[in-house]
């Protein structure tokens, strides 16, 4: 790579955005600081979303004990914003600094710099002054490359995805999503957000990430703007992260590796898809993908292979129903936000662990389950961490910060949470419990 001397003065601020992982987010804070930053000045902020636990007081221990000082800046926040609003709490403040940095090196708490990744990204920045955003390559705990460069998704990446269908994949292999592990260097849509470095002007002028998102599509939307407003991003290989999750959730890894959908990325989908493309052209694929995802079912159930949608077909059919229903026809103002009940699933960080046992079926040995129905519900030996609805009705929540929360679930409906307690069902309503 063609390496460019930094500015004397190039300032580059880490952001890491901690829930529920406080030793792997301490990690990743240690792996920054033992770099070699002598040409540019790096300073480190750690924001704990309102984990449960005692997250942000081990922060605080960690940040005395091993002498942080004033390189480590810590946040600590009374809710949970998700990944993008909480990245915006010190995008926004940063902004509002009379000296903001120059660059902004977003890194997942499951990651490790492997490398000297944050200089290897800043030279590429200051290399091509057209790129707005350079990712690094993303390795797995055993440094087999993960995949972490990649194409926008369109209509015929989501049918591909939604098919599963090798004849098909070959037939669109130009337009797929996930681009090989080995991609070379050089400009691509998008990258993976576990490691990924910014122009800070270029993303203060677009608005940072778009509040309407919670999980999932998120650094999809912000670099598709950024390329938008004229700028490119680029993939540079020769920075190095490890992530312990692999390729994070895995939703656009190659098809012999990638996790089944959960339900509630259709929120996020379809926020995405009416911003790139418009109601419209949304609206008609998403109508597509239903067909879709049935030939799923039945093509993968022919040859004795389990299908890549969540194996509770009818709840998921509903549930993703009303999700892309609710966004493609709500306001277009903070459209993933509308439904305080899938905010509320999203947001606990457990949802996609628990979920994995919700779709192995009712009648599952790997899940501990039971009926939670009225007058029983105070009395429960265990606290269920994902609750499935049977039949309608309203189901009364204690969250972890001791706030009582009324839910009114339709059938397939599920809930995911971390420390909570179900204090009662109301008057009607039959659900399942899992622990």
């Amino acid at each position: 790579m063609m390496q460019t001397s930094l500015p004397s003065t190039d300032r580059i601020a880490v952001i890491v955005v901690n829930y529920g992982t406080a030793e792997r987010s301490i990690a990743a804070v240690e792996s920054v600081l033992a770099g070699d930053h002598s040409r540019c000045a790096v300073e480190v902020h750690l924001l704990d979303n309102a984990s449960p636990g005692n997250d942000a007081a081990r922060f605080q221990t960690a940040h005395a004990e091993k002498g942080w000082g004033a390189h480590v800046r810590l946040w600590r926040e009374a809710e949970n914003h998700g990944f993008g609003r909480g990245n915006n709490v010190v995008l926004n403040a940063l902004a509002k600094d009379g000296s903001p940095p120059d660059k902004v090196f977003l890194l997942n708490p499951d990651a490790r710099l492997h490398n000297e990744a944050v200089d290897i990204l800043a030279h590429a920045l200051e290399a091509d002054p057209e790129a707005g955003a350079a990712g690094a390559a993303v390795l797995r705990e055993d440094l087999s490359p993960a995949i972490a460069a990649f194409r926008f998704p369109g209509a015929k990446s989501e049918l591909a995805r939604l098919l599963s269908f090798g004849p098909f994949d070959r037939l669109v292999a130009r337009h797929l999503v996930a681009l090989p592990p080995d991609q070379p260097a050089g400009p691509v849509d998008w990258v993976s957000g576990a490691a990924v470095m910014f122009r800070f002007e270029a993303v203060a002028k677009i608005g940072f990430f778009d509040p309407g998102f919670f999980l999932y599509y998120e650094e999809v939307d912000l670099m598709r703007r950024l390329q938008d407003s004229g700028w490119h991003t680029l993939y540079v290989p020769e920075a190095q992260v490890v992530h312990v999750e692999g390729a994070a959730t895995g939703q656009f890894a190659a098809k012999e590796t990638r996790k089944p959908d959960p339900w509630y990325l259709y929120q996020s989908w379809a926020h995405y898809f009416r911003r790139a493309y418009g109601r419209g052209r949304a609206l008609s694929l998403a109508l597509a993908l239903w067909p879709a995802a049935c030939f799923n079912l039945v093509h993968r159930g022919l040859r004795g292979k389990a299908p890549s949608i969540p194996t509770v077909a009818l709840p998921f059919v509903r549930a993703a129903g009303r999700c892309v229903k609710r966004a493609l026809t709500s306001s277009q103002k903070d459209a993933a936000s509308t439904d305080p009940r899938i905010m509320r699933f999203v947001q606990m960080r457990s949802a996609m662990d628990e979920f994995s046992d919700l779709q192995k079926g009712l009648t599952s040995p790997a899940t501990r389950h039971f009926a939670i129905v009225p007058d029983n519900s105070a009395d429960l030996p265990i606290l269920p961490r994902v609750i499935y609805c049977q039949s309608a009705g309203d189901i009364v929540i204690r969250d972890a910060a001791g706030v009582d929360l009324t839910y009114a679930l339709e059938v397939g409906d599920q809930l995911a949470f971390r420390g909570v307690r179900v204090l009662s069902t109301g008057t009607s309503g039959t659900f399942y419990g899992w622990s």
